[in-house]
């Protein structure tokens, strides 16, 4: 039968309607071309080079993120052995519509391009990259990454077609600054987090950008994970938020999760824990929500599970914290080793 694709697939998606997972879909493509990806290393992903260590400075892009990975976990039969969907790496190509997403994808390149501002990354290590793979006459062939930013070279077009999410505008449900009470749960570090949201609070300082308003403000996240397909949905300003709840609302930053590559590259022998650390530009957020001139702000947690989770998995907050710097440059290979 067909079936609603869910661009934010997670553990309570197979459960919405018709309706409520039209309007997720809508809230999800708003966020991953408009309001979150208004900077090329939003939409594109922080730079992740050559002798970088495998899980330090990662960042996935907007679309990479949802409805890419997204759409490789909601898609496949999830009951065969192995999970083998289209979010298992070496099965995904053999999926019929494994060629129809990755177009799909491109289009909303060519999408986000369009928007007034938008430009493709020039940094020579992005553009430059090489890659070798056989052609349809068995010969081989070298192209670089730069030569698919521009359609002409490639000979094809995408149809235009209706885009109704880029006039959908997430709601707030946030009043006021929000302050810790003894009604919500605290994250603890180390501690680990089940299915309820736990809250915190990270200091920041207002002096920073009112003196420097180039810098971009980002939270830093770290979380532990001894269990590919978690993931942790991160509301800012929202304690209140139940473990049901969509995402929306201005108060939802992101989710981050762990992949079976990620628990490959960094995972403890023993416990089979990797760890993630990602920061998120909030800038946009606090200034909607108008936090601006806060020292403290809340961030609360909210923990999912993957319906193809077959064992319970480990979910900790190792370190957060607020940081300053200029978007994008800063992660040079100069920035690097200074």
């Amino acid at each position: 039968m067909p079936a609603t694709v869910a661009l934010d697939h997670n553990v309570d998606t197979e459960s919405r309607s018709h309706i409520v997972q039209m309007r997720e879909n809508a809230n999800t493509m708003y966020r991953a071309l408009l309001r979150d990806a208004s900077a090329p290393e939003r939409f594109f992903g922080w730079p992740y080079r050559h002798d970088d260590p495998p899980m330090e400075h990662y960042g996935c892009g907007t679309v990479e993120l949802k409805p890419h990975n997204t759409v490789h976990d909601w898609v496949g039969n999830r009951s065969a052995v192995g999970l083998k969907d289209m979010g298992t790496f070496h099965l995904a190509a053999h999926d019929p519509l494994f060629y129809a997403h990755h177009a799909q994808i491109d289009r909303l390149w060519e999408l986000w391009k369009a928007i007034p501002g938008h430009r493709d990354i020039d940094d020579d290590d992005y553009v430059n990259a090489e890659f070798l793979f056989y052609n349809e006459y068995g010969e081989m062939v070298r192209v670089k990454a730069g030569d698919a930013s521009d359609l002409n070279l490639l000979g094809y077009r995408y149809e235009g077609v209706d885009t109704p999410w880029m006039h959908y505008v997430p709601d707030r449900r946030s009043a006021a600054r929000a302050k810790l009470n003894a009604t919500h749960k605290l994250c603890v570090i180390g501690e680990d987090m089940l299915t309820a949201p736990c809250s915190f609070t990270v200091a920041r300082d207002p002096s920073v950008t009112k003196s420097s308003p180039w810098l971009e403000e980002r939270l830093v996240l770290t979380m532990l994970f001894n269990q590919s397909q978690i993931k942790v949905d991160i509301y800012l300003n929202y304690p209140s938020v139940s473990s049901t709840a969509d995402t929306g609302c201005e108060e939802y930053l992101t989710d981050v999760s762990l992949t079976q590559a990620d628990l490959h590259w960094d995972t403890d022998r023993d416990g089979g824990i990797g760890n993630k650390t990602v920061r998120i530009p909030i800038t946009e957020r606090l200034i909607s929500l108008d936090l601006m001139e806060e020292h403290n702000i809340v961030v609360t947690l909210v923990p999912k599970t993957s319906p193809s989770l077959l064992s319970a998995g480990r979910i900790a907050m190792l370190d957060s914290f607020v940081e300053y710097a200029a978007p994008y440059k800063r992660w040079t290979n100069e920035d690097e080793e200074s």
